[in-house]
C-alpha cells in the first residue's frame, strides 16, 4: 500500500526535486522530512520513519523496483518511453525526439 496518494506523492516529489537540485539539500531523513513538511505530508512520512519494519519494507521494495528498471535496460535519467517502448536516456537534441516520434507514428499508421 502506498504511503502517499498520487497528489501527495506529486507534491512531495516536486519538493524533493527542488530541494536537491535547486537548494542543495541532501535527501537524508532530515532533508526528506523537511520536504514532506513543505508538501503538507509530514505526518505520513514521519509515521513511516517511526515504524522501522515498515520503512525497511519500503526500502526493500524501492531497491527491487530499481533493480527491475536497470535489468530492463534503463541506464540513466531521464529515460524516455514512446508508446510503451524504451527509446533513450539522457539529455537529447530536439532531432532525436522528432525521429523517435516519427518512428512511433509510422508504427501506428494503418495502411489503407
Amino acid at each position: 500500500m502506498a504511503v502517499l496518494d498520487a497528489d501527495e506523492a506529486d507534491r512531495f516529489q516536486l519538493e524533493a526535486f527542488d530541494a536537491y537540485f535547486t537548494r542543495g539539500v541532501f535527501p537524508d531523513e532530515k532533508g526528506l522530512l523537511d520536504c514532506a513538511r513543505r508538501a503538507g505530508v509530514d505526518a505520513k512520512v514521519k509515521a513511516l520513519y517511526d515504524d522501522p519494519q515498515r520503512l525497511d519494507a519500503r526500502k526493500t521494495q524501492a531497491l527491487r523496483e530499481a533493480a527491475g528498471y536497470s535489468q530492463s535496460g534503463i541506464t540513466g535519467v531521464p529515460f524516455f518511453f514512446f508508446q510503451g517502448r524504451p527509446a533513450f536516456s539522457g539529455a537529447r537534441d530536439v532531432a532525436d525526439f522528432v525521429d523517435v516520434l516519427r518512428q512511433a507514428k509510422d508504427l501506428t499508421e494503418v495502411p489503407e
